[in-house]
């Protein structure tokens, strides 16, 4: 009879550990699941709410470029810069304008032809911003 009710009194100690280690456990995962959702970095960034400068650089070099579909790995592709330097990118204030915008709709004249007749141009178009909106 001392035996069992020894066993039994252990059990009970053990049982009450388990359950004390079990509740710990349960907490620590509560307390990093709340934590991660409040420093979770948003995914997408609304860029309709920044002002864009829109450039056409009529001299930079684009006819014999290398096309890449994807999947293609970001790090592996050349980087082509503007022809007046990436510093001077962001100091041209060609046009401002907020997305969506084409560049079509903004340089349609710089064919040399009015508008609606023919929006061919040649060159590379830039859009840039200096800052994104958090929301």
């Amino acid at each position: 009879m001392y035996a069992v009710t020894e066993v039994m009194f252990l059990n009970t100690i053990l049982d009450k550990k388990m359950k004390i280690k079990h509740l710990a456990f349960l907490v620590t995962i509560s307390v990093f699941y709340m934590t991660g959702c409040e420093i979770r970095i948003p995914t997408e960034i609304d860029l309709s709410k920044n002002n864009w400068s829109i450039w056409l650089d009529k001299y930079a070099e684009w006819v014999d470029d290398e096309l890449f579909l994807p999947p293609v790995d970001i790090k592996t592709l050349p980087v082509n810069p503007p022809t007046i330097g990436w510093e001077k990118l962001f100091q041209v204030n060609d046009i401002e304008v907020n997305l969506p915008a084409t560049i079509e709709e903004h340089f349609w004249q710089e064919s040399g032809n009015e508008r609606g007749i023919s929006g061919n141009y040649t060159g590379v178009s830039w859009l840039c911003t200096g800052k994104f909106s958090d929301g």
